[in-house]
């Protein structure tokens, strides 16, 4: 037999009374009954001109880390590099 959110709510009301410290749980659980028995339908859209915002931003950021990956790998790749070229300049 399947219990209806009436008596749910009802029974959590009595473990309220019973049990203040359960609070929090009792009211999470409510909540979760109440989403599950209430469904409601979401109207949502999402038209060509979101999508290829979407899109944008995902080649931005895949740009944006590419760019970042070759300056630093650069910048590391500077210091270990070899720097006999500035010790010929100098003894000239």
């Amino acid at each position: 037999m399947m219990k209806t959110p009436a008596l749910i709510i009802n029974r959590l009301l009595g473990l309220i009374k019973n049990n203040v410290r359960d609070i929090a749980t009792v009211c999470s659980v409510a909540a979760v009954t109440m989403v599950i028995f209430h469904p409601q339908t979401a109207h949502a859209y999402i038209d060509p001109g979101s999508g290829s915002a979407i899109i944008t931003v995902i080649l931005g950021v895949i740009g944006a880390i590419g760019y970042t990956f070759r300056k630093y790998y650069y910048k590391i790749k500077n210091l270990f590099g070899k720097k006999s070229d500035d010790k010929d300049n100098s003894s000239s």
